[in-house]
């Protein structure tokens, strides 16, 4: 398959809005969270991932630009923004969404200590994954101008096993992000408005799956190649991001929507579960 090149614009265009759209959702569902005021560690978490995100945003029109006179250390300098802007949004909001099944089960409860297990484990991902960016070297193969319009300065050649490393924990993240709910699903006991809950983190976490593993052909497939293949494959690692920023807040709305339910209908993200008292004799 050979991509021609590609209108930069176009695509950054349908991108940024997409990109002002998710943030704008995340924005509503943090301001909701504060009037009900049930924020709770991952708003934080999903507030840090929003402002990459802007950033991610802001340097894409840089990095992706057509007929670039920038000078070869302007390029690096752009690519290490867009690299820890994109890393850092997607490992937060992963740590986001295994932090939102948390929210919809008791405390004392297994799920709790196993998300946050998960979660912490996906921080360690995060940590690891920047400090390998931050010491691993950034330099083009030549000081040349770029010959395509669309071309981008990649770095990938001199971080080969950090690039397959990255995608491979990626891939590794959004399994267990969607294995983990397909397990509560089939195997505990859950009353409707906790199965409306996991049934839409399920959903919105294999459109994350289906969007890395789009990013990972696109990437690494010996059959995709052309001049505009690495113009489309930036911009699907930005939509990656996007899905990713907008399934963060699937529990935040279903339990707005759904808040007036009761009984086994009500949908619950408060965290103010509370252990029931022993049954006194």
């Amino acid at each position: 398959m050979n991509i021609p090149l590609q209108s930069a614009t176009t695509w950054k265009a349908v991108v940024t809005v997409l990109q002002l759209l998710a943030i704008a959702i995340t924005a509503l569902r943090l301001f909701l969270r504060h009037r009900r005021q049930t924020l709770w560690v991952d708003d934080i978490t999903v507030a840090l991932a929003l402002v990459m995100e802007l950033v991610g945003m802001i340097v894409m029109w840089f990095v992706y630009v057509q007929d670039d006179n920038s000078t070869v250390k302007g390029r690096v300098a752009l690519y290490w923004f867009a690299s820890i802007a994109w890393i850092t949004t997607l490992w937060l909001t992963r740590i986001t969404m295994i932090l939102s099944i948390t929210r919809i089960f008791p405390d004392w409860g297994t799920i709790r200590r196993n998300c946050r297990g998960i979660a912490i484990s996906f921080g360690i991902f995060y940590i690891g994954f920047i400090c390998w960016l931050c010491t691993s070297a950034c330099v083009p193969s030549s000081s040349d101008a770029m010959t395509s319009r669309t071309d981008i300065l990649d770095c990938s050649n001199e971080r080969h096993f950090l690039v397959i490393a990255s995608f491979s924990a990626d891939i590794f993240s959004c399994c267990v992000l969607v294995l983990y709910p397909m397990f509560i699903l089939f195997v505990l006991p859950l009353s409707r408005g906790q199965y409306k809950l996991v049934m839409g983190l399920l959903i919105a976490f294999t459109l994350v799956l289906l969007s890395s593993i789009v990013f990972g052909v696109f990437s690494y497939s010996p059959n995709i190649d052309g001049p505009g293949q690495p113009f489309v494959t930036g911009m699907l690692s930005q939509l990656e991001a996007v899905l990713s920023l907008l399934s963060c807040n699937v529990v935040a709305f279903t339990s707005y929507l759904f808040r007036n339910g009761s009984g086994a209908d009500a949908t619950d993200d408060r965290i103010e579960w509370k252990k029931p008292a022993s049954p006194t004799r």
